[in-house]
C-alpha cells in the first residue's frame, strides 16, 4: 500500500481543544460525550493518546478519541463508545486512507494493537459504516458484541406504534403506577437520585458504585445541561425510581436506571420510562435503554433483557474490534 494521504498526530491538550471540539460538533457521527470537556473529566484515570488526522492541505479530517495502556491503543475504555469521528459526506476512500495513517502512526509508536469501540448506528446523524470496510481491509476482528436495546421512533413509527408494542406485563405495571398516583417528572439535579436510589441500590444488589460519582455527574450536567437530564418517579412524595438521560442529536440514552423495591413493586419505573419514550423524547429518532450484557458481552442479563424488550425495544449492536498493527521494516 502506498503512502497515506493523511497524517496522524497525537492530541496535544489545551492547544488543540478548540479545534477538536469544533470538528466534533460538526461531525456526522459524534456526540457530546466526544467533546473534550466530557472526555477529560476522568483524564487522571487514563493516559490520553487521542489522534488528530490531517489531510495534505493540513486540514483536520478526522479524530480518534483514545488512550494508551502499555503498547495497546484503546478507543476508549472510559467511554461508552469512542470511534473514528468523520465529517458529513466523507468518502469511503478517505476512511481507508485515514485508517492506513492511524496504523502507520501506531507502528512508529510501537503500538501493537488497536482496540476499537465503534459508535452504534443509532447515534449517527449520517451513515458512517464505511469504516467497517476499512477495518475489514486491515484484517480487524470483532472480539466483543454488546446488545443495545433501542426504540425506533422514526416515521412511520409513532407513539401509537410504541403503545401497540408494549407487552401486557408492562401495561399492567404502568396502569398500577397510575392508580397509585405515581408522579414522574424532570428533576433539577441528580443529587436525590444518586444518594437515595442509585448508590444504595447498586451497593446492595451488586456491590458496586456508579461509574460517575455524584460530583462528577453534577459537573458534567452543568457543562452539558441540555445533554444530561435527570428524571425521577415519586410515590406519595417519596422518590422511588429514576433515570439519568444522555441526550444526543439522534437519541435519548438511559445512562443510569435504578429503582428501589417500592419503585419496582409499584410500577413506578415502568411509568417513568413510558413517559420518557412517549412524551419527553418522542421527537428524537431513537430511545436507548442501554445494554443488558455481562462477561464482556458473552452473557445476557435475562431480567434486564425481558424488561427492555417488554417496551418493544429492538437490538442494535455495539461492535468492538481489534486491529493488529504490522511492524514497519
Amino acid at each position: 500500500m502506498g503512502k497515506s494521504l493523511y497524517v496522524a498526530r497525537r492530541y496535544l491538550g489545551s492547544e488543540d481543544k478548540k479545534a477538536w471540539d469544533n470538528f466534533a460538533q460538526s461531525a456526522k457521527n459524534s456526540t457530546f460525550m466526544l467533546q473534550r470537556d466530557f472526555m477529560d473529566y476522568h483524564a487522571h484515570r487514563f493516559t490520553d493518546h487521542s489522534l488528530m488526522l490531517f489531510d495534505q492541505n493540513q486540514q483536520l479530517a478526522a479524530l480518534l478519541p483514545a488512550h494508551q495502556v502499555d503498547n495497546k491503543l484503546h478507543s476508549h475504555q472510559g467511554l461508552t463508545y469512542g470511534g473514528l469521528i468523520l465529517p458529513f459526506y466523507s468518502k469511503i476512500q478517505a476512511s481507508i486512507d485515514i485508517w492506513q495513517a492511524i496504523i502507520d502512526y501506531c507502528a512508529k509508536q510501537n503500538i501493537s494493537e488497536i482496540y476499537y469501540k465503534a459508535l452504534p448506528s443509532f447515534y449517527q446523524q449520517q451513515a458512517a459504516n464505511e469504516e467497517q470496510y476499512a477495518l475489514f481491509l486491515n484484517n480487524a476482528q470483532i472480539y466483543r458484541v454488546d446488545t443495545a436495546f433501542v426504540i425506533d421512533n422514526r416515521p412511520p413509527n409513532t407513539t401509537q406504534t410504541f403503545d401497540k408494542n408494549i407487552q401486557t406485563r408492562r401495561r399492567r405495571a404502568i396502569q398500577k403506577a397510575k392508580k397509585l398516583q405515581v408522579v414522574a417528572k424532570k428533576a433539577a439535579d441528580c443529587r436525590q437520585f444518586w444518594t437515595e436510589i442509585l448508590v444504595p441500590n447498586l451497593a446492595e444488589r451488586f456491590g458496586v458504585a456508579p461509574v460517575h460519582s455524584l460530583a462528577e455527574i453534577e459537573r458534567l450536567r452543568q457543562l452539558f445541561p441540555k445533554s444530561i437530564q435527570q428524571f425521577n418517579a415519586y410515590l406519595n412524595g417519596e422518590i422511588v425510581a429514576g433515570a439519568t438521560i444522555f441526550v444526543t442529536e439522534t437519541a435519548a440514552h438511559a445512562q443510569y436506571i435504578s429503582a428501589n423495591q417500592l419503585g419496582r413493586d409499584s410500577g413506578a419505573i415502568d411509568l417513568l420510562f413510558y413517559e420518557l419514550i412517549a412524551l419527553h423524547f418522542a421527537h428524537l429518532p431513537f430511545f436507548s435503554f442501554g445494554i443488558a450484557n455481562e462477561n464482556q458481552g458473552r452473557d445476557l442479563n435475562q431480567g434486564l433483557t425481558d424488561w427492555k424488550e417488554g417496551f418493544g425495544a429492538q437490538v442494535y449492536p455495539h461492535l468492538f474490534w481489534v486491529v493488529a498493527v504490522s511492524r514497519k521494516s
